[in-house]
C-alpha cells in the first residue's frame, strides 16, 4: 500500500496521503515553472517518482530517471585541505597522473577576513524565537 501518491485532478496536482486505513488527506500542490518539464516527463512515463518529503516550508517531490550503464574510461580521486587541492587521474589504459593546485591564497584571504580561527558558525545561526532579546540562554 502506498502511503502517498500524486495525481492530476481537474487541472491541478494533488498529493494524497494515507493517514489511516481507508482515510486520506489531500494537499493541492503549487507547481513552479522549473518543475513543469519534470511533471510532463513523469506523466509520459519517462521519470519515476522518488520519496516525497513534507516539511513545514513545503512538499518536495524528487524524480528518478533510469540511465543506461556505462563503462568508465578512467577514474579521478580528489583530496583537499587548507592549502591544496590534489587529484589523481587513472585512465582506462592504467596511466596515472597526479595534479596539485595551490589554494593557500584562499586560506590567507579567509584568515585576513575572519581571523585565524575562521568565521564563527554561531554568527550564521538563525535566532531562537524562544529566547527574549538580551536574555542569555541557559546551558
Amino acid at each position: 500500500m502506498e502511503l502517498a501518491h500524486i495525481h492530476w485532478a481537474n487541472g491541478s496536482l494533488e498529493l494524497h496521503i494515507t493517514t489511516k486505513p481507508r482515510k486520506r488527506t489531500t494537499l493541492e500542490l503549487q507547481v513552479y515553472p522549473y518543475a513543469q518539464s519534470f511533471l510532463e516527463a513523469w506523466s509520459a512515463g519517462k521519470l519515476r517518482m522518488g520519496e516525497i518529503t513534507i516539511t513545514q516550508s513545503g512538499v518536495f517531490v524528487p524524480f528518478k530517471q533510469s540511465l543506461p550503464l556505462v563503462h568508465p574510461t578512467g577514474v579521478m580521486f580528489f583530496d583537499t585541505n587548507l592549502h591544496s587541492l590534489d587529484f589523481v587521474v587513472v585512465t582506462e589504459s592504467g596511466v596515472v597522473e597526479g595534479f596539485s593546485l595551490d589554494i593557500s591564497l584562499i586560506q590567507k584571504i579567509r584568515e585576513r577576513q575572519h581571523g585565524e580561527d575562521g568565521p564563527n558558525p554561531e554568527d550564521s545561526q538563525p535566532p531562537n524565537p524562544k529566547e527574549a532579546p538580551g536574555k542569555v540562554p541557559q546551558a
